[in-house]
């Protein structure tokens, strides 16, 4: 939980200073209002994402650390095509969301396997995973 939580400050940390000066990055590329906007838009959502794809990495490398490997396996399986893949047509083309609803849809993703990894630590059944694979050594 400590790596958790101090990931979470150095993402937000780092996503809010790129936030900041998104206006000055994106026009080194182009002049184009359309795309500014977007990509602005895109960089605030990118907060919530890259907090969440933090919280969802460090669980998913202390669940597999513990020997429980195909638990995030399969429910990343399950959440990119369920979750990405269905939100991604509903946000962006049904919707008419475009871009910003697939990063939507992608930030959706990340949030659902964290808040699963997590409960799964939570739950402590990696337990039977890890003295499974201590006693076979």
């Amino acid at each position: 939980m400590k790596t958790a939580i101090r990931s979470m400050f150095i993402v937000i940390a780092a996503t809010l200073l790129v936030n900041l000066f998104s206006g000055q990055i994106v026009g080194i590329f182009t002049s184009n209002p359309t795309i500014v906007s977007t990509v602005r838009n895109i960089l605030w959502l990118a907060i919530l994402l890259e907090f969440a794809r933090s919280f969802n990495m460090i669980f998913i490398s202390a669940l597999r650390a513990a020997g429980d490997t195909a638990f995030p396996l399969k429910l990343a399986i399950v959440s990119m095509i369920g979750i990405t893949i269905g939100l991604a047509y509903l946000f962006g083309i049904v919707l008419n969301l475009g871009l910003f609803g697939i990063y939507m849809a992608y930030v959706s993703d990340e949030l659902f396997r964290g808040v699963f990894m997590y409960a799964r630590w939570q739950s402590r059944k990696w337990e039977a995973k890890s003295s499974y694979l201590e006693n076979t050594v």
